[in-house]
């Protein structure tokens, strides 16, 4: 169990060589069930002996068929879950003890085909807790009948063939894609172990993309596994994250196409802030270490790892605040999965645990070492390492031998127990990112936990507006492929929001958060809107409502919208064009239910079958409108400004003047207005119109 960094004695010395797994036997007092064909058997030597008086399984094909079929397969590891998960629900370490080699008995095979069984374990436990929960032991199942699956495969490919054959990423799983079709390569960014990467231009929008290679025949991890990374990066919803806007494929490379960011990483942070005349205090490491723990926190979340953090994964967004830098986790997951060589051997040199020198695997408490390396590094301002090899061979041994000279970081002691409980040799010892962040270093360097929110961000949640369904839709794909750290003021008042960093909002997060600080009324009203009936607000959603709340951002963003709909460039969109509209992923998702008839009668303002820019804005606006009284409504709100047969007046651009008319129909869904000046044409908004002189 973690123990308290801030009292008690400093972390024990880890035995010169590192943390010794091995598949040891149940601890005592906690024997191992073994279940073979409905059988539970005390020990492993009762277990043996039911497999020899029995003839081998023959279902393995029917294993192998579980894994194409991921209901099938879901349900199966839910009962063996089941099976050996106590009252608690949670799997201790010698249930999946037991767990793997009933397995094995059923499968046929010798459990370590699975790896260690223990490592594996230690890999899974995401919540660091020591116990297995229902989600992560399907994560585990899951991988150890996916490596006995591949094994299979190996026995049957022949041994005489001059390379390893490329693994088998489906089109299904990773859409095909020409990338000179797609992006203009330009600068050559680097070149790693997993590829190269380039900034590129995406040819359909202009926008500036980072394009990632990942060589398949480089893989060495089940390809369902790889996959699912994959997924998981396009998933990912942080702004301390790096944005994936998509992954594609062609015969040789699979491509992560991501956000750009301009201010280099970590390396050269400390020295361009010096060059600006900016203090390298405390306060200042503070707010970049905070960050990127925010990320870390967040990742470990989706029960994902890092496996390769280090300074150059650590990039500054901007090149124009350096007092406060605004910094994204980069290259996450993917080192563990493409690597060249076969040692087994995975992330950097000097910043990897003992435990993967050792055993050769990543667990979520290998990240927190990592970041231990990374704080001592930065807090050196890279005068000094936390290892200071000049080859693999001695950074392997110093950091097995935990011989680290913690001198540099002893005019801080609290900065100094907080970097050597990350460093722990013994990975159980390490705190979870949550408790990295509640150690006291951070007030001392006075940056506490969370900030409250400030005024500017009060003054922007005050302009928010209710949006429509459709609205929010489009407003939600732009997002998906925006750039989107530029927008400094709106990504801090998420992080205000979100006080645990956890990527979404709660109810009660932002209640707390805005209390005193906005009329409870308004309070209400932005919780039911931003929210829903989810009762939580997701940082994409959070930057599209808040983009539209702001008139100038919104009226760019509506036609960039409408431009990109508009394929045969004639200014306006016919029903193909809205039907493609219909078929945006968020679009889609949200709008299931109408059809492309609908969305032209409510657009089609001027009934001519096509739809006009300013059709396009003014019936996102009326669905808005509608929006706005309907939740006004509900709550005893407001009523329509306007009559039928009111005199107002209405701006002519044509002439530039304030004309007399008439108010001749009130929609009274939307609050939209025909005029007599106008007539059987166009629907115009209250805030159209004055009252006439």
């Amino acid at each position: 169990m973690y123990h308290d960094p801030n009292v008690g004695p400093s972390p024990p010395a880890p035995a010169v060589g590192g943390y010794a797994y091995g598949v040891a036997p149940p601890a005592v007092g906690q024997p191992a069930q073994y279940i073979y064909k409905g059988q539970r058997y005390a020990d492993l030597k009762q277990l043996q002996a039911a497999m020899q008086n029995s003839p081998l399984p023959t279902a393995k094909s029917s294993w192998v068929q579980l894994l194409r079929d991921k209901v099938a397969l879901e349900k199966k590891v839910k009962e063996l879950f089941h099976q050996y998960a106590g009252a608690d629900r949670r799997l201790q370490p010698h249930e999946v003890h037991g767990l793997a080699f009933s397995l094995g008995a059923q499968l046929g095979v010798d459990p370590t085909a699975f790896g260690d069984i223990q490592v594996l374990f230690h890999r899974y436990d995401f919540s660091g807790d020591g116990q297995l929960d229902e989600s992560e032991a399907l994560h585990l199942i899951t991988h150890m009948l996916r490596v006995f699956r591949d094994g299979l495969q190996r026995q049957n490919q022949s041994q005489a063939l001059p390379m390893q054959p490329i693994p088998d990423f489906s089109a299904e799983s990773i859409p095909f894609k020409q990338l000179d079709n797609a992006f203009a390569l330009q600068k050559k960014l680097g070149q790693g172990g997993q590829g190269a990467v380039y900034l590129a231009t995406d040819r359909s929008s202009k926008l500036k993309r980072v394009v990632k290679f990942y060589n398949k025949s480089c893989a060495n991890a089940p390809v369902e596994d790889i996959v699912e990374e994959f997924n998981l990066l396009t998933a990912l919803d942080h702004p301390k994250i790096a944005r994936v806007y998509e992954v594609f494929q062609d015969h040789v490379y699979i491509y992560v196409v991501s956000e750009p960011y301009f201010g280099g990483d970590l390396t050269t942070c400390a020295s361009k802030a010096t060059e600006r005349g900016v203090a390298l205090n405390q306060n200042w490491l503070a707010g970049i270490l905070k960050q990127i723990c925010a990320g870390i926190m967040y990742l470990h979340s989706k029960k994902s790892m890092h496996c390769d953090i280090k300074e150059a994964n650590v990039m500054i967004s901007g090149d124009t605040d350096w007092h406060n830098p605004n910094v994204v986790v980069i290259d996450f997951g993917l080192a563990r999965d493409f690597r060249k060589g076969s040692s087994g051997i995975m992330g950097t040199p000097g910043y990897m645990p003992p435990e993967v020198w050792t055993k050769g695997v990543w667990t979520c408490k290998g990240d927190i070492f990592s970041m231990g390396v990374l704080f001592y590094n930065m807090y050196c301002l890279h005068q000094r390492r936390a290892f200071e090899g000049q080859t693999v061979q001695q950074l392997q041994a110093q950091t097995c031998g935990m011989l680290v000279d913690w001198q540099p970081l002893s005019n801080c002691p609290s900065f100094q127990n907080l970097v050597q409980h990350m460093m722990a040799g013994n990975f159980r010892e390490r705190p979870l990112v949550q408790q990295v962040l509640q150690h006291s270093w951070w007030r001392e360097a006075g940056k506490e936990e969370s900030s409250p929110v400030s005024s500017e961000a009060i003054k922007d949640l005050g302009q928010f507006k209710p949006m429509s369904d459709l609205h929010r839709a489009l407003m939600m794909d732009m997002v998906a492929k925006e750039n989107l750290t530029h927008l400094k003021e709106l990504n801090a008042l998420f992080a205000q929001l979100d006080t645990d960093h956890s990527g979404v909002v709660t109810e009660s997060e932002a209640r707390e958060a805005l209390s005193g600080k906005m009329d409870p009324a308004q309070v209400d009203m932005l919780v039911k809107t931003l929210m829903g009936t989810s009762g939580t607000l997701t940082y994409s959603r959070f930057m599209a409502e808040m983009i539209s709340a702001k008139k100038a951002e919104n009226d760019e963003v509506l036609w960039r919208i409408f431009k990109e709909l508009d394929t045969d460039n004639s200014n306006s969109l016919d029903a193909s064009e809205i039907k493609a509209m219909m078929h945006k992923p968020k679009v889609r998702e949200i709008m299931a239910d109408r059809t492309v008839a609908d969305i032209m009668d409510r657009m089609d303002l001027s009934r001519t079958g096509r739809v006009t820019f300013w059709d396009f804005k003014r019936a996102l606006e009326m669905m808005d409108m509608s929006r706005s009284r309907a939740g006004s409504s509900a709550t005893g709100g407001a009523t329509p400004l306007y009559a039928e047969g009111d005199k107002v007046q209405y701006f002519s651009a044509t002439y530039a003047c304030w004309m007399d008319t008439m108010i001749t129909a009130v929609d009274p869904g939307s609050g939209a207005l025909q005029l007599q000046c106008k007539p059987g044409s166009s629907w115009f908004l209250e805030s159209d119109l004055r009252v006439f002189a």
